[in-house]
């Protein structure tokens, strides 16, 4: 049996509708790119990267971190659209029909803000290291 926790997760990601699932191929992206950046200004030597080595990857992730609202603001507006397509042909069978639409419109609003706050976040992070890096590199 599952704990409760996993099975609301579970029905929440199913209700979020198809732009759940490049959400998170984005949340993934964001936190493999950032986990590498930091165990690579961690544990590698500086030789072995160009010059500019964590910029590229902070600038991937805040790109990623801006578009990710913009895609669950994708998944809203498509889910509305789904509802409002339902509506016009003859209506629901009922509220639970149209709950069931808004639902899907607001997972997927919260899953982009899910994934962007944290990115913008982890870029930051990696943003100061960056340049507590360099100024070490100066010393």
């Amino acid at each position: 049996m599952m704990p409760d926790w996993i099975s609301a997760f579970w029905h929440a990601w199913l209700e979020g509708g198809f732009w759940i699932w490049p959400l998170a191929l984005m949340a993934s992206s964001i936190w493999a790119l950032g986990l590498k950046t930091l165990w690579d200004m961690r544990f590698s030597q500086r030789d072995d990267f160009p010059p500019d080595f964590p910029g590229y990857r902070i600038r991937a992730i805040r790109v990623l971190s801006a578009a990710a609202p913009l895609l669950g603001l994708l998944g809203t507006v498509s889910a509305m659209t789904g509802i409002f397509t339902g509506l016009e042909a003859g209506g629901f069978a009922g509220d639970r029909a149209m709950a069931g639409g808004i639902a899907q419109a607001l997972v997927s609003t919260q899953a982009g803000l899910l994934t962007a706050i944290p990115g913008v976040f982890l870029a930051h992070v990696l943003e100061l290291r960056q340049r507590s890096e360099k100024g070490r590199m100066w010393e």
